[in-house]
């Protein structure tokens, strides 16, 4: 998994090829028919700051892994992990009924260091930062009305980034629907004129889906 696989950019953007920046799904409040189409997965999770090979394989039993509130800190639980030595998450999430017929992604708002997501045992995507948001889209890997295993391990790297970045999933997870066809990302540039006393305002909207005509 890198990030130069399609789902490292979460909706096939064309627009990235004009804004470097990896765009931010627009939250959804309301999708027709979805009673709520976001929905929290922090709490507590599965944690094994030394997971056996393959860890992220359903067949792994992972009933003997701690418990670790999500989001949190590994360090404020007592967990001083070693650079460099990928640690795991592991929880089940149960796919509403009505997100059938939706994309569906599971959104991170901070992880830190080297992020790898699977779900039932099948590899999504990875990433490398730490504050910042990103998605991974799962609309093929699971099946609305049951449940799925979501494995995602932490890899702490300091010395890549900055000496405060550690700590794995620090900032909330959650499970979001959005119609086939939807914003991808919606930008307001502010331009000031030369005595700041008028400005321009300018909104850069992208739409991603198969129904664009």
């Amino acid at each position: 998994m890198t990030d130069s696989a399609l789902n490292a950019r979460p909706h096939r953007d064309p627009a990235l090829v004009h804004w470097p920046r990896q765009p931010t799904l627009h939250m959804p409040d309301w999708v027709a028919d979805v009673a709520g189409p976001v929905v929290s997965l922090d709490g507590d999770w599965k944690f094994h700051p030394h997971p056996p090979d393959g860890f992220w394989r359903t067949n792994i039993g992972k009933e003997a892994w701690t418990s670790l509130p999500v989001p949190s800190c590994t360090f404020s639980h007592g967990h001083d992990l070693a650079e460099g030595e990928e640690y795991a998450y592991a929880r089940t999430v149960d796919i509403p009924d009505d997100f059938a017929g939706r994309r569906l992604f599971l959104r991170f708002d901070g992880v830190t260091g080297k992020a790898r997501v699977w779900v039932d045992g099948m590899p999504v995507r990875s990433h490398f930062g730490g504050y910042t948001t990103w998605f991974a889209e799962i609309t093929d890997c699971i099946a609305p009305g049951a449940g799925a295993e979501v494995v995602v391990g932490v890899t702490d790297a300091q010395s890549e980034l900055c000496v405060f970045n550690f700590g794995g999933i620090i900032r909330p997870v959650s499970l979001v629907a959005v119609p086939p066809t939807h914003l991808s990302r919606c930008h307001v540039d502010t331009s000031l004129s030369d005595d700041h006393r008028a400005a321009t305002l300018t909104l850069s909207v992208g739409v991603d889906g198969a129904d664009l005509d």
